[in-house]
This record gives structure tokens, C-alpha cells and sequence, in this order.
């Protein structure tokens, strides 16, 4: 019996020693892991789990001095930075605790997140050309994570994905725009380049915008509550089972009077891809603790049938990313909607949301009304959208100064006589017409009823009229669904569409 219980003691205490050992064990979140791109020059921010009070050290193979420590809080969580130096590689990071950890083929470059719906996740095997491509894509020093995709009603504590090689394999399944965006960043920079994508298709902003920005400027809030707040959880889990029993009460006294079935009542919120700030929790969240250089973002398909919300909405996503990550006024360039058939809705108008996009501080635009397929949601041309977003990034954050990233921009109108002189910012070395002629422009009087006009190129300026309006007021470029676009700069980037009214 002796030698029975000492066995069982000894089993029990190893069970004992191993669970211990476990718990202690450092643990990194996925995004901190082999292949991974550190953004250059920064303080790159490491983080993860340990038992409570265990003291961790992160060091970096660049440098003896490149260190950092920390000491788990009672939660088990840890932080620590390190300081990176210009772009190279490959090194190695050491973790270590109670275990070490060493992540291997670490490179030091630049990191931008990609992220929206469903012509951002895109997948370049799809695209224009897509066998020559797809071969053309080794880049060894272009690394990809792709985040796969998750809901959450709280913000979560890690994302599930990986770090890959830009590979012919792996490229052939990534963001199509992302990697486009990269790899012309990767060519003129001639550095390591990390592409963290982040989609889902057919979601709107809300689901991409944090809980904490909704419920602060109070849109979607109930929503927000109803999945978050446990004091609003409980009150509607109550309701619910109240009704409930009401429901099968009469539901059994209309079955046996040979009645009907009462409505049922209406089964408790649950969190989906188009809830209010599920995407965020799930898949950005998680990402707000790397460090990383910007956003390029690919949304609105969505959202075109209410661009009264996206109005307000669309900035606060924003303003709630830069919060999330604290690397101040983070560069967030994003796509125009190009043409397509929406119906009854005018999309031109979630077009001249995305464009008043522009009075804040680092944000910038890829107009593609050129680029659109009017009978296909996702056109194939994926290529021009990724190196116009490129165009944005080279321009504003790696000293391309003279560089044409935009094309023409609507800033004001000068009525004279019959006629509407219009100026433009971002002309680059002169405007031009598609095909030789200017269309698509309406020409309107305070009648408001508009009318087919004539336009042309004078100068940088595009001068427009029309026989039948001889006091003119308001004119519009473009300002429909199918948008054909026709005024260019010379670099060959499309004016967006625009009107100058407010009607």
C-alpha cells in the first residue's frame, strides 16, 4: 500500500510541477514570430503573457545594446520596446523567462496594415494577368500575415495567423491590393516590406470601428451595449426568457384551440460579421499593440445606401484606429469606390464622403473611377489600385516630394458671365482630356435642373457651359453611378468625381 500511495504522491506531484511549469511558460502572441517585419528606426513594442511577477528580457541580435525587460502584472501580461535600427536583416529576437524563445529570420523594414472588405481581400490569383503575376511573385523580403477572420463583443488579446515569405505560394492567396502596395513600395524603397491584411467581405464600417469611439459619439451604441455591457446583457437575457415563457404558453393554447402559432419573440443579439465593432475587437484590436507605419484601407460597398451615417462614421473609424494604436496622426490612405451599378443608390455620394476624407490630417486617396467594371463589384485590375495607394505613401512618408500621387482635385468655381471656370489641386504638369474631349460634365442655373455641357482645358483650369443655361450656378462631374471619368492630370491619375453644389 506503502509503495501504491508514494507512486501516486509522486505522479501528483510531478502533474503538479509540470502544470507550474506551463503556467510559467512566456508566451508571444502570433505576430510575434519567425519572419516577421519590425518597423526601422522605431521603438518596436513587444508584449505577451507570463505568470504573475516573472521577469522577462527581449533582445535584439542587431545590436548588444538593443534590449528590453519587463515584469509581468498580476493579470500575466508583459511589454516591453526595442530599438530598431535602419532596414536589414535578417536577426534574431530572444525572448526569455522561465523558457526562452528565439525568433528566427526576423527582418527590419517597413509595416503597413491592409484592411476592409471584399475588394481589399481579393486574392491576387484572381486578378488581371493572374498566371504571369503569381510567378513573377517571389519577394523573400516581403513578408505577409494574414489575418483570419474573427468576431469578438470585447476586444480580443490575439489574432490567429501567420508570417510567410513572399513566395509564388503564398502570394497567390494574399490581398491582391496589399500586395500590389508593397511590392511597389519594396522596388523603390529597397527594404524589407510587412503586410499585415485584415478583411472581410461584405462588412460595413461599423463592424471595423471601436466599441469605445461608437459609444462615445454615440453611434450604434444600444447595439454596442446589447453584447458588451453586462448590465444591458442581463436586463435583455431576462426579457427574453420572460417573453419566452409567455410565447410557449400561447404558442400550446393556440395549438390546442387549432390557431396559429404566435410570433416568436426575437432571439438575443449575436455578434457577426456586421455588428457594430466585431471586426474591431476581433482583428484589429489584437494588432493596435505592433508597431507598424500606416493603414491603406478598401471599403464602402457597404455603406452606399447610407452615406448620411458614413459621413459621420467614417472619420470616427479613423480617429478609433489612431487611438487603438497611439503612434499619433498614423497615415490611413484608402480607395474611392470606383463605378459601379448600385441600383437606386448614387454612389458618388459615399464618393464625395470618401474625398472629404482629405481635411484630415494624413489621410489620403487612390481615386479609381477609371478602374471600375460597372456590371462587376470586384473589377480585376487590382494593380493600379495597389501602386496608387503606393503613390500616397512614397509621396507623404519616404520623401518623394515631387512625385504625382493624386489626380486632379475639385477647390473651387468662378462664375463668369455664361459661363463656370473651375480649379483644380493636384494637376501635376498640366491637365488633359481622355480621348481628346472632356465629358460627363452638367451644368445647372438656380433652377436646378441640370444639362449636358460643354468643357474644356484651359490651362490648369476646365472651363464649362452650356446654350441652354445662360445664368449658370452649380456644375457636376461624374456624379453617378457609372462616373465615366475623363479629366486626367498628365501623369495619368483621374480627377475624382465631384458637383459644387450642396443641393
Amino acid at each position: 500500500m506503502r509503495s501504491r500511495s508514494f507512486l501516486k504522491h509522486a505522479l501528483l506531484t510531478a502533474a503538479w510541477a509540470a502544470a507550474a511549469k506551463l503556467q510559467a511558460e512566456v508566451k508571444l502572441p502570433a505576430l510575434l514570430s519567425d519572419h516577421m517585419v519590425l518597423q526601422q528606426q522605431s521603438e518596436a513594442r513587444f508584449w505577451g503573457w507570463a505568470d504573475a511577477g516573472e521577469k522577462v528580457e527581449v533582445r535584439g541580435s542587431w545590436a548588444e545594446a538593443s534590449s528590453g525587460s519587463a515584469t509581468a502584472g498580476d493579470d500575466g501580461r508583459w511589454k516591453t520596446t526595442l530599438r530598431t535600427p535602419k532596414a536589414g536583416g535578417p536577426y534574431t529576437v530572444t525572448v526569455k523567462g522561465e523558457n526562452t524563445i528565439i525568433l528566427e529570420n526576423v527582418l527590419i523594414g517597413e509595416v503597413w496594415v491592409c484592411s476592409g472588405q471584399s475588394n481589399m481581400e481579393f486574392r491576387l490569383k484572381s486578378v488581371t494577368d493572374a498566371e504571369h503575376e503569381i510567378a513573377e511573385a517571389g519577394y523573400p523580403r516581403i513578408r505577409q500575415f494574414h489575418v483570419n477572420g474573427a468576431c469578438a463583443a470585447h476586444p480580443a488579446d490575439d489574432v490567429s495567423g501567420c508570417w510567410n515569405e513572399c513566395t509564388p505560394a503564398s502570394a497567390a492567396g494574399f490581398s491582391a491590393v496589399a500586395y500590389y502596395f508593397g511590392r511597389k513600395l519594396h522596388r523603390e524603397l529597397d527594404v524589407p516590406l510587412g503586410l499585415i491584411h485584415a478583411s472581410v467581405g461584405a462588412t460595413p464600417a461599423r463592424a471595423w470601428t471601436s466599441g469605445r469611439m461608437l459609444l462615445e459619439k454615440n453611434i450604434y451604441a444600444d447595439e454596442v451595449k446589447q453584447v458588451s455591457d453586462p448590465e444591458t446583457i442581463e436586463m435583455a437575457r431576462a426579457k427574453y426568457e420572460a417573453d419566452m415563457e409567455k410565447w410557449q404558453e400561447a404558442a400550446e393554447k393556440a395549438k390546442a384551440a387549432g390557431a396559429p402559432e404566435p410570433p416568436r419573440p426575437r432571439d438575443l443579439p449575436r455578434v457577426g460579421t456586421r455588428w457594430p465593432s466585431a471586426l474591431f475587437n476581433g482583428m484589429i484590436s489584437p494588432l493596435t499593440a505592433f508597431t507598424i507605419k500606416g493603414v491603406v484601407w478598401y471599403q464602402g460597398e457597404n455603406d452606399v445606401g447610407g452615406v448620411g451615417w458614413y459621413q459621420t462614421l467614417f472619420p470616427n473609424l479613423i480617429q478609433s484606429w489612431r487611438d487603438g494604436w497611439g503612434l499619433g496622426d498614423l497615415p490611413f490612405y484608402h480607395v474611392q469606390l470606383p463605378p459601379f451599378d448600385y441600383g437606386g443608390a448614387n454612389s458618388a455620394f459615399l464618393r464625395e464622403v470618401q474625398m472629404k476624407s482629405l481635411s484630415i490630417r494624413n489621410v489620403g486617396i487612390a481615386v479609381t473611377l477609371d478602374l471600375g467594371d460597372f456590371k462587376n463589384i470586384h473589377p480585376a485590375n487590382k494593380k493600379d489600385v495597389g501602386e496608387r495607394l503606393a503613390l500616397w505613401a512614397l509621396a507623404r512618408d519616404y520623401g518623394r516630394k515631387d512625385l504625382a500621387h493624386c489626380g486632379p482635385i475639385y477647390q473651387g468655381m468662378q462664375i463668369e458671365g455664361g459661363k463656370i471656370r473651375l480649379s483644380f489641386d493636384h494637376t501635376g504638369s498640366g491637365l488633359v482630356a481622355k480621348d481628346g474631349t472632356l465629358a460627363n460634365f452638367v451644368i445647372a442655373g438656380a433652377d436646378r435642373k441640370f444639362v449636358p455641357a460643354k468643357a474644356v482645358i484651359d490651362g490648369r483650369k476646365v472651363v464649362v457651359s452650356s446654350g441652354t443655361v445662360a445664368e449658370p450656378v452649380a456644375v457636376r462631374y461624374a456624379f453617378d453611378n457609372a462616373g465615366v471619368p475623363s479629366l486626367f492630370n498628365r501623369e495619368g491619375l483621374p480627377a475624382s468625381s465631384f458637383r459644387t453644389d450642396e443641393w
